[in-house]
């Protein structure tokens, strides 16, 4: 369902086809869930130059994000931007060996969470989640980690957190792959309703 700020829904095969629903949910806003989030919020707010603007999911955690929230942390504790961060090298790639970078994979965690609650409000996704794209096959051996005790686990934890709707949400799987051309399907789908002719493609 979520890979930057792409989303889409999956509705149940209807004449032999999956039928693709696409959306702009990634820009959809996050709601302040801790002190430290609505620190961070301020700190993306300052970094990005937005006074009135709305804030959307997509500018706090997608790729560009990252480095972003990893500087917040590091910052917050004092510490200085390691040699590795300043060569670029991604945040994700040192979560067994940088303790920032872990807590930074953590509050990644708890945004795509988030955002997923409220996606699943909204499309009531009975059949699943689908967690997909760059940022999620990046680090998927980890969320695979955090997910494997339903009753620690950050994301999951997060995706629940609706007072309202967490005995709905506790009941939808989550679902993570690493195949990194869904979306270019999702724009064919597109295109096959928009031109009828091109139907004839098999995948």
């Amino acid at each position: 369902m979520h890979g930057s700020s792409q989303v889409g829904g999956l509705i149940n095969p209807r004449f032999g086809r999956l039928n693709v629903i696409g959306s702009e949910g990634g820009h959809i806003g996050i709601d302040v869930s801790s002190p430290e989030q609505y620190e961070y919020e301020q700190f993306i707010r300052k970094k990005r130059g937005l006074t009135t603007e709305g804030l959307s999911a997509e500018w706090c955690f997608c790729g560009k994000a990252i480095p972003l929230l990893y500087e917040f942390l590091a910052e917050k504790k004092g510490v200085p931007i390691p040699q590795w961060r300043l060569n670029d090298e991604p945040v994700f790639t040192k979560i067994e060996t940088d303790e920032i970078a872990k807590e930074a994979f953590e509050h990644f965690l708890r945004l795509l969470g988030t955002v997923l609650s409220h996606l699943a409000a909204c499309f009531v996704p009975d059949d699943g989640i689908v967690l997909c794209q760059t940022i999620v096959s990046s680090c998927s051996k980890y969320i695979i980690k955090d997910t494997e005790d339903p009753e620690k686990s950050i994301l999951l934890k997060a995706i629940r957190s609706n007072k309202c709707i967490g005995s709905y949400l506790s009941t939808i799987p989550v679902y993570l792959t690493t195949e990194d051309n869904l979306g270019m399907k999702g724009c064919f789908n597109l295109l096959r309703h928009l031109q009828p002719e091109s139907r004839e493609y098999k995948d």
